[in-house]
């Protein structure tokens, strides 16, 4: 409840006119924002209007005891005030209100974590005596909001669902997008889960909540979070009220010993935040722009966190053993039943679900589960699905937060996203007779270890797995042929995976971000492995790539910072533009002769890589192909290329000494730009074209040999070039001679 200005009456959330029609009643719902002013008798003294109007914005402020003792003031001096006891409760309690801009309501904060019912407190019970019957409503409807809260918390509570952190940041800007610093709080869950800890981020956690859920979970986050992580480029962020309102709420816990000292840092980028409105003293920092940031987030992190392993929970499997007339008729008959139980049925369509039993069994006979059916469930700790089900509607699990085991019958073909963000999914049981496993099926089911595939399945679907942070080992089995889009991609423990016999497709990002992946065999039948389907898989050392692979897709290595040597088969044709870019730990590559094209960037940035050799099966080194290999000191060149790209070799620091092959005709701008330490290159005579720049900034190049008598007159820009002024061109140049 914001202030109001009782002088003028005018409406506190927008300053539009109050009627004094309306005064009579005691309450003024704005029709232009919605606000609700809670107004004093129209006879009230001007004194104690003061001490009202002082006490709104003390809690505005968060100064709860400052604003319960100009509340009591209120009431000492008008025994007969509702708002003056009205207020006295939400200042008691620790309650304030903030607009919520998206969904146009006022939102009750609750600031304190309480089991008491706010409807009991005797402040409020005596405003109610006090109030007028449009005041009584008004009151009545605000402490079934905030008991609804403390509802929801205590559920929360129960389900045992705990943080580490709470990440604290202002999402949307001015304009309805996101803002830089919700990019970057992504990037810092991903990071701290990847760690083995458990971050709170609204836009990661909350989901579908609005309201009150959504107020619940914010509360319970910041009760439970052993940390906070102020997420801030912007100083004017921190005083938005829902970032306020975050970061104040936690700090009170911390002065009131309920968490650890030391336990706030803030993460900024190129200015130094050291101090927070509202708050006393200086916080510690962590600057988003050094390279080790998410390594400083994780260790500040872990040393608040307290880590609990979750229990998998086993299920076993139920077959059916009924006939379907027998299984039809028992439906037909328990269909009463079922309804109280909380079952809402359609025919054979399960449409909902509203009971409240922790152990869920789908009733046999129901062959459709409709999309978001259970949806935010957070009772629900075990469900069995029977074979009876065919179709799960998208979503229809989704985001259970409670859920920890599953038993799925064999019958199932569709289900999009079915379990997603099913985060403590731990045991999942699959019916032998399953044939696929939908799209998004089990995507960011995050306390899931384990999983074992029946071998009757034949095709898993889109992100089936996406974000299984916590998955170790998969086997997919022989009868799937194509391994699809995302499939895997940021199952960061994933450790192990044992390919299908007959494996011919690995779709884009298939494995992406698996950074815990060691050891990769791919198998012979593999005919397609698709652009980026394992970079960022930084554990892999080794790497055959089957002759079978007749293209090496762009993208689909790299960063793979741990690989250390490649083995390229016979048989493939192409490797794809950024292949192996960013693999800073590559020592050795065996390109085979049927390679007759390498991409744009192929091996840039690959740092470690000391010699390469290249076939004359290729004819032209393309664009920055193997830019920034900063160890880089042979290059075997084979006859046959004729053009050497646009920054093919740049900044190749190492490099020495390179000999041109006399097939070579092109030499692009920039192809040696920044090799500082070349000292000599000697040039043949098939070359024609040597374009602008092409040896720049090679300051240790003292000797040109050119095989040529004297400087063509069209073709060669060699007097464009940043050479040294010491230069020495040898014309007419003979190796041996």
């Amino acid at each position: 409840m914001s202030a109001m200005n009782l002088f003028t009456l005018e409406c506190a959330g927008c300053t539009a006119p109050i009627s004094e029609v309306i005064v009579e009643k005691g309450v003024h719902r704005c029709p232009f924002c919605g606000y609700v002013n809670v107004l004093p008798k129209p006879e009230q003294t001007s004194e104690v209007k003061h001490h009202l109007y002082n006490a709104d914005e003390e809690l505005k402020d968060y100064e709860f005891e400052r604003a319960y003792n100009a509340f009591a003031k209120a009431s000492e001096l008008d025994p007969s005030e509702s708002k003056a006891y009205f207020g006295m409760a939400l200042a008691k309690n620790r309650i304030k209100y903030i607009r919520d801009v998206v969904n146009n309501r006022w939102q009750a904060i609750c600031c304190e974590v309480s089991d008491r019912k706010f409807s009991e407190d005797k402040s409020y019970l005596r405003a109610l005596e006090c109030a007028t019957p449009e005041q009584r409503e008004e009151y009545t409807s605000r402490a079934e909001e905030i008991d609804y809260i403390r509802e929801k918390f205590a559920e929360l509570e129960k389900g045992g669902l705990s943080y580490d952190t709470f990440i604290c940041v202002k999402v949307s800007d001015e304009n309805g997008g996101f803002t830089q610093d919700s990019m970057w709080a992504n990037r810092l869950y991903d990071s701290i889960l990847k760690s083995g800890a458990k971050p709170f981020y609204s836009e990661k956690e909350i989901g579908d909540r609005t309201g009150e859920d959504y107020e619940a979970l914010i509360l319970y986050a910041l009760y439970k979070a052993k940390s906070m992580i102020i997420v801030c480029s912007n100083e004017d962020y921190l005083r938005t009220p829902w970032v306020q309102n975050e970061y104040t709420r936690y700090y009170a816990m911390l002065n009131d010993e309920d968490k650890e000292k030391g336990s706030i840092v803030v993460a900024f980028f190129d200015s130094v935040i050291e101090r927070v409105p509202g708050l006393k003293g200086k916080l510690q920092g962590i600057s988003l722009r050094d390279f080790d940031a998410s390594q400083k987030i994780n260790d500040f992190v872990s040393k608040f966190a307290t880590k609990k392993p979750v229990k998998a929970i086993k299920v076993e499997e139920k077959t059916q053993k009924k006939s379907d007339a027998q299984i039809a008729e028992e439906f037909e008959k328990n269909k009463k039943l079922y309804a109280k139980k909380g079952f809402k049925l359609s025919g054979y369509e399960l449409k909902k679900y509203k009971g409240k039993d922790p152990d869920i069994q789908i009733p046999e006979g129901v062959t459709t589960i409709a999309p978001k059916a259970f949806a935010g469930n957070k009772k629900m700790v075990s469900l069995t699905i029977p074979n009876t089900v065919t179709t799960i509607g998208d979503g229809a699990f989704e985001s259970c937060e409670s859920l920890r085991s599953v038993s799925v019958g064999n019958s199932v073909v569709s289900g999009s996203g079915a379990f997603s963000f099913c985060k403590a999914l731990s045991a999942v049981t699959l019916a032998e007779g399953t044939t696929r496993i939908p799209k998004s099926f089990f995507s960011c089911c995050h306390g899931l270890k384990e999983i074992e595939i029946p071998d009757t399945v034949t095709e898993i679907g889109e992100f089936a797995f996406e974000s299984c942070v916590n998955l170790v080992k998969i086997t997919i089995p022989n009868g799937v042929v194509e391994i699809k889009d995302g499939t895997f991609t940021s199952c960061y423990a994933l450790k192990e995976v044992n390919f299908p016999k007959a494996l011919t497709y690995i779709g884009e990002y298939a494995f992406t971000s698996c950074e815990s992946l060691k050891k990769l065999t791919l198998p012979s039948t593999v005919a397609q492995i698709k652009e980026s389907a394992f970079s960022e898989c930084r554990a892999i050392t080794e790497l055959t790539v089957p002759g079978s692979l007749s293209v090496i897709s762009p993208d689909v290595f790299s960063d793979c910072k741990s690989l250390k040597s490649i083995v390229i088969c016979d048989g493939v044709n192409e490797i794809g533009g950024s292949a192996f870019a960013g693999c800073e730990s590559l020592r050795s590559v065996e390109i085979p002769s049927t390679v007759s094209r390498i991409r744009t960037c192929a091996f840039a940035g690959c740092s470690s890589l000391a010699e390469i050799t290249i076939p004359g099966s290729i004819t032209e080194i393309e664009e920055k192909i193997f830019s920034l290999c900063t160890s880089l000191k042979r290059i075997n060149l084979g006859y046959g290329i004729r053009e050497i790209g646009p920054s093919a070799f740049e900044r190749l620091t190492a490099l020495r000494e390179i000999n041109i092959p006399r097939s070579v005709t092109t030499i692009s701008g920039s192809a040696f730009e920044g090799c500082s330490s070349l000292t000599k290159i000697v040039i043949p005579k098939s070359v024609t074209q040597i374009r602008y720049g092409a040896f720049a900034s090679c300051g240790a190049l003292k000797t040109i040999c050119c095989e040529v008598m004297e400087k063509p007159s069209r073709g060669w820009d060699l007097g464009w070039c940043e050479y040294p002024e010491n230069i020495n061109f040898i014309w007419g140049y003979e190796e041996n001679k």
